[in-house]
């Protein structure tokens, strides 16, 4: 919900961007409710 907030986009586009950027290696995948590890800076 922080990237909807921050980036004015909906559910399904800040899902999009996020598994996007699960693909890339920046980020972490979903474990539960627990925020997602930063892989790359």
């Amino acid at each position: 919900s922080m990237i909807q907030r921050r980036l004015s986009v909906g559910f399904n586009r800040a899902t999009r961007l996020m598994e996007e950027l699960e693909m890339a290696g920046v980020i972490g995948p979903a474990e539960g409710t627990k925020p997602r590890k930063v892989l790359q800076q």
